[in-house]
């Protein structure tokens, strides 16, 4: 049985939809024992095939073989060059086993995460960003589980300055967050702001809850709502844009929480 046989079939669409994309002679060889050779096309279909060797089937599961486990590892050393579509690929596969069944999350994001850090931290957001209701990800606990990897390989380091600070809080998928990022980063990574942007980050309704709103007002300070005014100012004019994904007005989570901090910037 080839490793494709193998694959959930509540989540066979997963792989028609690549069916073109996917590798399939080199995973066929894969399968009987063939090893890459040294061209980069051939070491990063090894590593997705490594991952497809996840699979535990359609009921999932947590023991993976240590045959299959010892492979995880040698391509996570191997220095393999990712590409932005591969690096998808392998986070798509990683939810959809953790959706379906499959507990050992650490094992099933170990490529993807270390996949995911070679690129760079824009491609990283593209990827880890908001995905459609029908999406893996949504019903994905080791997306969960593994929380703090996730703010790892999304944080930008310190010598990234105050625009890394602020793009890893509100991203840069629509113009307003990358104005955030821009123009006002700096009033923004401010000590006495960063506490209320943090916490602006953290809305997850367009009508807040009475308690986010008590902590909004223990945050608010002159150079804050003086910002923030400006930012929600700076939306009401804002047009739709051309982004990655299609034409968007706002990113989602962006239109989130500019919703949500109307209330408190008045």
């Amino acid at each position: 049985m080839g490793v494709l046989d193998n694959f959930p079939r509540s989540y066979g669409y997963l792989l028609n939809y690549r069916a073109e994309g996917l590798p399939r002679e080199l995973f066929a060889l894969y399968d009987a024992g063939g090893r890459p050779g040294a061209g980069e096309a051939g070491r990063r279909a090894f590593g997705i095939w490594a991952q497809l060797r996840l699979s535990l089937g359609d009921k999932g599961g947590h023991e993976h073989p240590k045959e299959v486990l010892r492979l995880v590892r040698e391509v996570v050393e191997g220095d393999i060059p990712w590409t932005f579509e591969d690096t998808r690929f392998l986070w798509e596969v990683a939810d959809a086993l953790s959706s379906c069944g499959h507990t050992g999350h650490a094992e099933l994001y170990r490529i993807p995460l270390a996949a995911i850090a070679t690129l760079g931290y824009s491609e990283r957001r593209q990827i880890l960003g908001d995905a459609p209701p029908w999406h893996p990800a949504h019903r994905s606990p080791g997306r969960a589980a593994l929380r703090k990897d996730l703010e790892r390989v999304l944080t930008e380091p310190p010598e990234h300055g105050p625009a890394g600070v602020v793009r890893s809080l509100v991203w840069d998928g629509d113009p307003i967050a990358r104005a955030m990022a821009g123009k006002y980063a700096a009033r923004l990574a401010h000590p006495a702001v960063l506490p209320l942007l943090k916490h602006w980050c953290k809305a997850k309704a367009n009508r807040p809850s009475e308690p986010w709103l008590a902590k909004v007002r223990t945050l608010l300070t002159d150079d804050g709502v003086a910002v923030l005014r400006e930012i929600l100012s700076r939306v009401a004019t804002h047009r739709e844009s051309r982004e990655p994904g299609g034409r968007v007005f706002l990113a989602r989570h962006t239109a989130l929480r500019c919703a949500a901090c109307c209330g408190p910037a008045r």
